[in-house]
């Protein structure tokens, strides 16, 4: 099924609209998979992976703040460090 982005469906509007023919999305997505629709049509985040993704529920505009988020003040910060050749904090 095509919706045409309106800017109602969780994503932002397309912009180009006046410039297109009213086919040019609905001839984009007919045979390809929905994890090609979700990068190249609706602009998500994403990757290719073989397998299965570990969060298939996962979508950028549910579960990313839309505003930057404050740290709570008295908390203590861990910081988990490893002493590898790779350090990741």
């Amino acid at each position: 099924m095509y919706l045409v982005n309106d800017g109602t469906h969780g994503v932002p509007a397309a912009e180009n609209l006046s410039h297109l023919d009213s086919e040019y999305y609905a001839r984009m997505w007919p045979g390809k998979s929905p994890e090609w629709i979700k990068v190249f049509m609706l602009a998500e985040f994403s990757s290719y992976v073989d397998g299965k993704p570990v969060y298939p529920e996962y979508k950028d505009s549910v579960h990313t703040a839309k505003e930057e988020l404050a740290p709570y003040g008295g908390l203590p910060l861990f910081i988990s460090l490893t002493l590898d050749s790779i350090q990741v904090a």
